[in-house]
């Protein structure tokens, strides 16, 4: 999944205040995993670049919550900041992300961007992009990646804003069952395959034969 993220995120040319737009909308969405409705709510004012970086989170039910931003991602940051000139004070108020409109972005309008990136990458590698590739999937795709990293279930439940660690404990159980899927794969190339003893054994076939027969 990481492969499929680093795959789709080089379909994207910086060249442009939309291409670097686009780019920093999927790195937020990746590194932090947010939720769609979360990331179209950033405000300028929302980021804090100085050491270290954070980014305030509006999230479901008022409750905001701060989570960290990547170091790496910083530089990248800071060029779309100053291209869309949001360091102006009476910018800060502004939403983060606008489209081609100059107004929010739309859940449909990320939907779109996504798609976008995602058929330029299915074209060189079809089997790393899923054809339903979502904010959601991304969103999953972090989250999973946070528990093989062997990240505690209470700080992965407060950076994606879960309610409850139960909610968190989903992801822990499916990459549990990944982890099985790949043990038990491995193992059928180790394990001997044995016939059943009443298979070869004719006394304990006739035994059963006449076990079963109506008195």
């Amino acid at each position: 999944k990481t492969d499929g993220m680093k795959l789709l995120m080089e379909q994207i040319s910086t060249d442009s205040i939309s291409g670097l737009r686009d780019y920093v909308m999927l790195t937020i969405m990746y590194t932090t995993g947010i939720r769609v409705s979360e990331l179209i709510g950033i405000k300028a004012k929302d980021l804090s670049l100085s050491d270290p970086p954070t980014l305030l989170v509006h999230g479901k039910g008022g409750r905001d919550r701060y989570v960290p931003i990547n170091k790496k991602t910083v530089s990248v940051i800071r060029k779309y900041i100053s291209a869309m000139n949001y360091e102006a004070h009476e910018r800060l108020e502004n939403p983060l992300f606008v489209n081609h409109m100059g107004n929010c972005f739309t859940r449909q309008g990320v939907n779109y961007m996504i798609d976008k990136y995602a058929e330029m990458a299915r074209r060189k590698s079809s089997e790393l992009i899923p054809n339903d590739m979502s904010p959601h999937k991304i969103r999953h795709s972090t989250a999973m990646s946070l528990v093989a990293s062997g990240v505690d279930l209470i700080y992965i439940r407060d950076l994606l804003g879960h309610s409850s660690v139960k909610t968190t404990e989903i992801y822990a159980r499916a990459d549990a069952q990944l982890k099985r899927k790949a043990i038990e794969a491995a193992s059928k190339e180790l394990v001997i395959s044995e016939k059943a003893e009443w298979d070869t054994n004719t006394s304990l076939k006739e035994w059963l034969i006449n076990f079963c027969r109506p008195i």
